[in-house]
């Protein structure tokens, strides 16, 4: 029973020791962690801060200034941008406590600055935390290693760095990094505080940290001097906490002691913690009770045995009864117990009464610890569990709070939010730059004084009232100073955590200086697709020109009246050719200068383009097959129209000029929308460039033969009118663009082609007198 109640009491103390252990442990391990997300975030704070953007991209022009003019390398260490980053860093350093160093390389990796100024002008390319930052553009920290530089009172000091890389000053989001700051920081002097003996760990107790490789990150006891120069045996428990668990165990340590100990992983660099304490220690009290226990029972057996040497049989056989019974008692058998009974009323009968009550009573008690003891261990592990979520939980909603603000703060879009009034909460430091309204001034304020037609803002939002979104609409904004903005603007609903609506968010980008461009692209193609029409045109106009004085010539010499008429006529064919050439020119040009709207018959634009496509590209080896269905209305501009197909169906003339082929133009209703097919039987489109062809100044021509415009003037004037554009290519067979555009139902049709009616007309007069004079009028 001794035996037994000593084991009990050795399972209770170590059960003790390691929950005593596991604290500990868990309470380091979230120290550390702790510290790796502050240093992480300082580290961000340092690379991120806009001072310190600033200066260095100033610092980087002095020092480029410098160099161009073949001044000493180490000149632009005496500029302000020099002395005004080398004051942040040191004050950094001061305010926080923990960095011993900070400097910053180029983005060739050579130190330009820093705390130290003896590592000036190191070429520290070869280091990781150069290499990774530059490639991942994020915060990278270097496991433990030791440092060759020299600090105050000793050499080759064991250090951990924070690296992240630093952006141009207009921000991150135009993905110029300048260089990479790196933040040093002493191992014994930061973590040994970190990770000091707790109390309760006796004389024995020890706390480890060792890295991805076993090794040892602080001196041990019993080696002095030992930080990251011994590696730990694979037994010790150090090898599970590097494998990624976490746990409790009874083994050995690395100087061969049995110990109880608490190891746990670190995964921010793979770390591994043990907190352990000897055995002989952890069991000492334990001990010292068995010690006394066995000299109770040695006493208590030699009471027993003089008391069986002055009783009876009659007493020996029942305490020999009880004393086995007593034994299963104490083996955890309370049933033997529960059901013993010895009908005496004696003391002995007393004694096994008493000892059945006893047994009833530990089988009960039993029964509840384990249950108290279960319910216990369960609670522990739900509340453990729900204390590690909700720090987890804390974090993320932390990082993900400061990664908002950042974004918000440093968005070069204009971004409002407004309560569920319309008046405005939120204005960006973008919205304030952009128009001209200080946040202070603005909050409070309807969002409709910002648009330049208020109407517009109602429109909008009764869309989002009833969509809940609008993406990307074109509106005007209207600054304090009277500037109008063109923007693109997405609105959306925001919502509380009951689910209600609370007010809305909007995104504004600014395409002014987009739509100009887009303008005078189209405009610039406008002109060279007129230039080229023009110069065919004037290569058609030629051969009826000769003809014309060729016939004049033969007139001047011949007498017979009857040829002078045949000549005349020939004279008036050829006029009649150029006159129509000429028409189609003035028509296409007076479309294309003409920028109003208008209700169009696409099947006639499609028409008009082939005829003058037919002047500027050699149709020779071409068949056109046409299939128009008129009354294919919709509103656009004819001459922007007329620009597009002329484009698409030169693209198609050239990819059949080797070989030849086939035109396929065809235009048609298509439920509620009109669709106008151009395809060729050229060479194809390859698969890699489709992705591809819409971009400005891609082309596939050889050099001064395409400016890699058309396709994009043809996509930007579909989509200016609500139009879509397909195309279906096959390499080496042909090639289809399939333009789909809104269907105009109800429409007042009148003729909006007045211009390309005749323009020029001819009158000619063959008066039959001696003279042979010839009568032309032209108007």
């Amino acid at each position: 029973m001794g035996y037994t109640i000593y084991k009990e009491g050795e399972s209770i103390l170590r059960e003790k020791i390691f929950n005593q252990l596991s604290n500990i442990a868990d309470g380091k391990e979230k120290k550390i962690r702790n510290w790796f997300i502050e240093r992480f975030n300082d580290t961000e704070m340092i690379a991120h801060n806009k001072f310190m953007e600033i200066n260095l991209s100033k610092l980087l022009e002095v020092k480029k200034d410098y160099e161009q003019k073949g001044v000493a390398s180490l000149k632009y260490t005496e500029s302000e941008e020099y002395n005004n980053i080398t004051s942040f860093l040191n004050m950094t350093i001061n305010q926080f406590g923990v960095f011993s160093e900070i400097f910053i390389l180029d983005t060739t990796g050579h130190v330009i600055l820093s705390t130290n100024p003896k590592r000036l002008n190191e070429d520290e390319s070869d280091t990781d935390f150069y290499k990774i930052s530059m490639t991942q553009k994020e915060v990278y920290i270097k496991d433990v290693y030791i440092d060759d530089v020299y600090y105050p009172g000793r050499f080759n000091q064991p250090i951990i760095t924070f690296s992240d890389v630093i952006y141009d000053y207009r921000g991150e989001e135009h993905g110029v990094v300048n260089g990479v700051v790196v933040a040093k920081i002493k191992v014994n002097e930061i973590l040994e505080p970190l990770v000091e003996e707790a109390s309760g760990m006796g004389k024995t107790g020890e706390e480890i940290l060792v890295n991805k490789d076993n090794i040892s990150l602080l001196s041990l006891k019993g080696f002095n001097d030992s930080a990251l120069k011994y590696k730990l045996p694979r037994e010790n428990p150090s090898t599970l906490a590097i494998e990624g668990k976490n746990g409790i165990v009874e083994g050995i340590d690395h100087t061969k002691k049995h110990i109880l100990a608490a190891y746990r992983h670190i995964p921010d660099l793979n770390w591994g913690l043990v907190v352990k304490m000897d055995i002989d220690e952890a069991y000492e009290p334990i001990n010292k009770l068995f010690k006394i226990i066995i000299i109770f029972t040695v006493i208590g057996i030699g009471f027993i045995l003089f008391l069986i040497s002055q009783v009876s049989r009659r007493v020996a056989a029942p305490l020999i009864e009880m004393k086995s019974i007593a034994r299963e008692i104490s083996n955890g058998n309370y049933q033997k117990g529960n059901d013993y009974e010895l009908k005496r009323t004696d003391e002995i009968g007393d004694l096994a009464h008493s000892i059945r009550e006893m047994s009833v009573s530990l089988n009960k008690n039993q029964s509840e610890v384990e249950n108290y003891k279960q319910e216990l261990e369960s609670k522990l592990i739900e509340i453990s569990e729900k204390n590690l979520n909700l720090e987890k939980t804390y974090q993320e909603l932390y990082k993900t709070k400061n990664n908002l603000e950042k974004i918000v703060e440093h968005s070069k879009d204009i971004i409002i939010t407004t309560d569920i009034n319309g008046n405005i909460v939120e204005f960006n430091p973008e919205a304030e730059e952009k128009l001209g309204y200080k946040k202070d001034v603005v909050i409070g304020e309807p969002a409709s004084i910002l648009y330049e037609n208020p109407a517009e803002r109602k429109e909008i939002m009764d869309f989002v009232n009833r969509f809940g979104v609008v993406r990307n609409r074109e509106v005007h904004l209207l600054s304090k100073n009277g500037d109008v903005h063109h923007v693109s603007l997405t609105i959306s609903q925001l919502k509380n955590d009951a689910g209600e609506i609370a007010g809305t968010v909007g995104i504004s980008k600014d395409i002014s200086e987009e739509r100009m461009l887009q303008y005078k692209l189209i405009q610039s193609e406008k002109m060279a697709g007129i230039g080229t029409l023009a110069s065919g045109i004037a290569h058609e106009i030629n051969n009826p020109l000769a003809g014309i004085l060729g016939m004049a010539e033969a007139i001047l010499d011949e007498n017979d009246l009857r040829k002078v008429n045949s000549y005349a006529r020939d004279i008036v064919r050829y006029t009649l050719e150029t006159t129509a050439i000429v028409k189609e020119l003035l028509t296409y040009s007076r479309q294309t200068q003409n920028e109003s709207i208008s209700t169009i018959d696409m099947a006639v634009i499609l028409e008009n383009s082939i005829k003058m496509a037919k002047h500027t590209v050699d149709f020779s080896s071409i068949t056109i097959i046409s299939d128009m269905k008129k009354g294919c209305w919709t509103s656009a501009n004819a001459g922007e129209m007329q620009q597009v197909f002329i484009n698409l169906i030169i693209n198609a003339i050239h990819a059949m000029e080797e070989k030849g082929g086939k035109l396929i133009l065809s235009c048609y209703k298509n439920d509620d929308s009109i669709k106008a097919v151009v395809t060729d039987t050229g060479i194809g489109i390859k698969k890699d460039y489709l992705s591809q062809i819409y971009n400005p100044f891609f082309t596939t021509k050889p050099v001064g033969k395409g400016t890699g415009l058309g396709l994009y003037v043809v996509y930007k004037i579909v989509t200016k009118y609500n139009g879509h554009i397909d195309v279906i290519s096959d390499e080496g067979k042909g090639t289809s663009f399939v333009l789909t555009f809104p269907i105009v139902e109800s429409i007042s049709i009148q003729e909006n082609y007045s211009e390309s009616r005749e323009m020029v007309t001819v009158d000619y007069i063959v008066d039959d007198t001696d003279n042979s004079q010839i009568n032309l009028f032209i108007t």
